[in-house]
């Protein structure tokens, strides 16, 4: 396995892949995008972060946030908010989830080529809203 490091700067952005088990494109059934939409809803009450962008493809999902001020803990995120998807879950499906805890937990990588940004710095070429 790579060895990626994870950089923490307070107010930065971070982009990430979280990736199924074993690749299973679950993820864009309607009950998992569902799940996901409510359970990103759910943490930011409590632990705010912007999403800069997003990519949901079955098997993996593309993500780049940008945290406040001062918090750098974007891991916290990153596992409640799979914590919350499974929960959600297995609340709306009536059959039982075997598996899906397995199928949520994601491996967090950080492409060695992409530098992190400092809060307020633009890569060059990206384009702002």
């Amino acid at each position: 396995m790579p060895d990626y490091r994870r950089l923490y700067i307070p107010g930065g952005s971070y982009f990430f892949t979280v990736v199924t088990e074993q690749r299973r494109p679950i993820l864009c059934d309607a009950p998992m995008r569902a799940a996901l939409r409510n359970a990103i809803t759910s943490v930011r009450r409590k632990h705010p972060f912007r999403i800069e962008g997003m990519v949901l493809l079955p098997d993996h999902l593309h993500m780049i946030w940008t945290l406040p001020e001062g918090d750098s803990n974007y891991p916290l995120r990153v596992r409640l908010v799979k914590t919350h998807m499974t929960k959600g879950l297995r609340r709306v499906m009536a059959a039982p989830l075997l598996g899906v805890r397995a199928a949520l937990r994601g491996r967090l990588q950080t492409p060695p080529r992409l530098p992190a940004l400092e809060p307020g710095q633009a890569r060059a070429g990206a384009a702002r809203t």
